[in-house]
């Protein structure tokens, strides 16, 4: 009787065992997943002192409006005319080409630009200031492409895309005044900041400069403008500011009429 009952003994052994087993691997817990993080990463902020004198007044950022112009113009018959003051600038047509600036007094007063492909496109200049005339053609940071050009007591500006000039005027019409060298009394120079034109102002006081800058509103081709908000600069600036002395010239972005641009007499 005790040798038969040995192996039911055996076989409930391993039975319970088999079971145990098998409900073991069901109780068995899957991994808990890390928890997903969302969101950018913390960022630290560092507290600012205040600067000392000179004080300057942060840029509004614009929203620029400007589009590249299209890609290379097609050769026409207008030419640079003989005795032209030209230096080379930047690539007005998009072709990946140098191309030629210019300025002319005769046969009239022209500033214009030559491309590689053999394009010419010029406009006339106002002839009443029996002054010099100096000029550049540079590019705002949203691919806009502006000719500056001063007598000395405005400047003017014009804007090239689509193969052609267009005169920066106000909305009723007139060309837009920017005043220079303070000849109306509103404006010291004339220059670029961001994707806009600006008109800057340099006041002195007490031995000291205030400058001011008024930023254009223009329109996508840069054919219409109108007056933005004035904008401190800097106050309390000596003469030597780097500040002040662009404030009472014409520029863009780092180009002058002396290292990128030129004049006639």
């Amino acid at each position: 009787m005790s040798q038969r009952l040995v192996p039911l003994a055996l076989f409930a052994v391993i039975a319970s065992s088999t079971a145990l087993l098998l409900s073991g691997c069901f109780l068995i817990p899957s991994p808990t997943p890390s928890p997903t993080v969302t969101g950018a990463p913390p960022t630290s902020t560092e507290s600012s002192t205040p600067s000392a004198s000179p004080t300057a007044t942060e840029d509004p950022i614009p929203t620029p409006t400007g589009v590249p112009t299209a890609a290379g113009c097609s050769p026409n018959s207008a030419t640079m005319p003989a005795g032209a003051v030209h230096h080379q600038t930047i690539d007005v047509d998009a072709d990946g080409v140098a191309d030629t600036e210019w300025i002319s007094n005769s046969p009239t007063l022209l500033f214009g630009v030559t491309t590689a492909s053999g394009a010419t496109f010029s406009y006339p200049l106002s002839s009443a200031a029996p002054t010099p005339r100096e000029g550049f053609i540079a590019q705002l940071n949203d691919h806009r492409i502006v000719s500056l050009v001063d007598d000395g007591r405005a400047a003017y500006a014009h804007f090239f895309g689509n193969c052609k000039w267009v005169e920066t005027k106000t909305f009723s019409g007139t060309p837009y005044p920017l005043d220079f060298n303070d000849f109306a009394g509103v404006g010291s120079g004339v220059g670029c900041s961001l994707g806009y034109l600006v008109q800057f102002q340099a006041t002195l006081s007490g031995g000291t400069y205030t400058v001011t800058k008024t930023p254009l509103n223009l329109n996508t081709d840069g054919s219409k403008a109108s007056a933005g908000a004035p904008v401190t600069v800097v106050t309390g600036a000596p003469a030597a500011d780097s500040r002040v002395k662009v404030a009472k010239e014409l520029s863009c972005q780092a180009v002058t009429a002396s290292n990128g641009g030129v004049s006639v007499g």
